[in-house]
């Protein structure tokens, strides 16, 4: 699941309701939002993870 906040992406987790995709997925996931912030960071909340950095 990946949360959104005033539109831009804040967070994600693997409790997607019914389908719950196992948590050794969860770099995976994390490796392409790094990409994709490194493209465009103003696709992300600046209180996302990777607005802290």
């Amino acid at each position: 699941m990946i949360t959104f906040k005033n539109g831009k992406i804040y967070s994600y987790d693997n409790s997607s309701g019914h389908f719950r995709p196992n948590s050794k997925s969860l770099p995976k996931v994390k490796a392409a939002l790094d990409k994709l912030y490194k493209e465009n960071p103003n696709l992300f909340d600046k209180g996302s993870e990777w607005r802290k950095k």
